[in-house]
C-alpha cells in the first residue's frame, strides 16, 4: 500500500512502528481535536503490511503498539513469521483475526474486543496476553506453543476456548475468567502441557471444562471457582498429572466430575464441593486436605458411578 493511501492515523502508526512507539487514541490519552481522537479506525491491511514489510530505522527496534483503535477488515497473519512484538490493547476488531500457524515474538491483546480468535498452531516466543478480553465467539489455540505464559485473567468468552495439545512453558492464568458455552465445551484443553501451574481461581464456567490428559509441573487450582454443567460433565480431569489439585472454597460443582487414572500428590477440597456423580477409578494421591474423619470422606466413594472399586477405597 502506498504512503499516499494512508489516513492521518495510519501515517502516524507507520511512523511510530519504525521506532517501537505506542499510539494511543483513547480520549483520555489524546489531545482534543487531534486526528487520533477524531478518527480511530485503521485498516487491517495496513497493519499486516507493516508487520510483514514495514519500515525499519537504524538503531531502532520496531514494534506495533496500538491502544484504543478500531481495526476494520480481517487481520490475516496466517503462517506469517513476525519478528516484532505486537500489542493491540483495548482495540475493537470488526472481524476475526487469523494467526493460524503464525510465529510472533509476543502477542498482547489486553482488554480488546473480538468476535472470535483463530490461532491454531500459533507460536509465541514470549507471553500471550488475553487479560480482560471480551470475545463473543470461540478462541482457537489448539496445538499452540507459548514459550512464556498465557495470561488471561478476567477473560470473557462466549464460545469454546480450545487449547487442545497446547504447550505452555510457564503458566496458564484464567483467574476470574468467565467462560460461557452452556451444554457444550467451555474449556477444551485435552493433553495440555504446562511448565508450572493452571490458575483458574475464581473461574466461572458455564459448560464443560475438559482437561483430560493435562500435565502441570505445579498445581491445578480452582479456588473459589464455579463450575456449572448440569446433566453433563462439569470437570473432566481424567489421566491428569500435577503436584496438587485444589478446589478450596469452590462452589458445589453442578455436573459430573471425572478424576479416574489421574495422579496428584495432594487434593484439597471440602466434601461438599463434589457432585452426586464422580468417577474415581485409578485415581492416585498421597494426601487429602482439609484433614477430616474418614466417615466424612466415604460418601464421595459411594457416588462413584463405577460402583465398588477397591483401589479407590485403598
Amino acid at each position: 500500500m502506498e504512503i499516499a493511501d494512508l489516513t492521518p492515523l495510519e501515517s502516524r502508526i507507520r511512523y511510530a512502528f519504525a521506532r517501537g512507539e505506542a499510539v494511543d487514541v483513547r480520549p483520555e490519552h489524546g489531545a482534543p481535536g487531534s486526528p487520533d481522537v477524531a478518527g480511530s479506525s485503521v485498516r487491517a491491511a495496513v497493519l499486516r503490511g507493516l508487520l510483514l514489510s514495514g519500515p525499519v530505522e537504524d538503531g531502532e527496534i520496531p514494534a506495533l503498539c496500538l491502544r484504543g483503535v478500531t481495526i476494520t477488515g480481517r487481520l490475516d497473519l496466517a503462517y506469517a513469521e513476525i519478528p516484532y512484538p505486537i500489542q493491540l490493547m483495548a482495540c475493537d476488531f470488526e472481524d476475526t483475526p487469523d494467526l493460524s500457524e503464525a510465529r510472533v515474538r509476543r502477542l498482547d491483546l489486553c482488554a480488546s474486543r473480538l468476535p472470535a480468535l483463530t490461532a491454531p498452531g500459533l507460536r509465541v516466543e514470549g507471553d500471550l496476553v488475553l487479560a480482560d478480553c471480551q470475545v463473543s465467539g470461540p478462541i482457537q489455540l489448539g496445538y499452540a506453543r507459548v514459550e512464556g505464559n498465557i495470561n488471561a485473567p478476567r477473560l470473557m468468552a462466549q464460545g469454546e476456548v480450545v487449547l487442545e495439545a497446547a504447550q505452555v512453558a510457564r503458566a496458564l492464568d484464567l483467574e476470574d475468567a468467565r467462560l460461557h458455552n452452556p451444554q457444550a465445551l467451555a474449556l477444551n484443553a485435552p493433553s495440555l502441557s504446562l511448565g508450572t501451574v493452571l490458575n483458574a481461581g475464581g473461574l466461572r464456567a458455564e459448560g464443560k471444562v475438559r482437561l483430560t490428559g493435562t500435565r502441570a509441573g505445579g498445581w491445578i487450582s480452582f479456588i473459589e471457582a464455579r463450575l456449572h454443567n448440569p446433566g453433563g460433565v462439569a470437570l473432566g480431569l481424567s489421566s491428569c498429572e500435577a503436584r496438587q489439585l485444589t478446589l478450596r472454597d469452590a462452589e458445589p460443582i453442578k455436573g459430573e466430575v471425572r478424576l479416574h487414572h489421574s495422579t496428584f500428590k495432594a487434593i484439597e477440597a471440602d466434601p461438599k464441593v463434589w457432585p452426586d456423580v464422580v468417577r474415581l477409578e485409578g485415581l492416585v494421591y498421597e494426601s487429602l486436605s482439609p484433614r477430616l474423619p474418614a466417615a466424612q470422606r466415604l460418601p464421595l466413594l459411594e457416588h462413584d458411578q463405577d460402583g465398588f472399586v477397591p483401589h479407590s477405597y485403598e
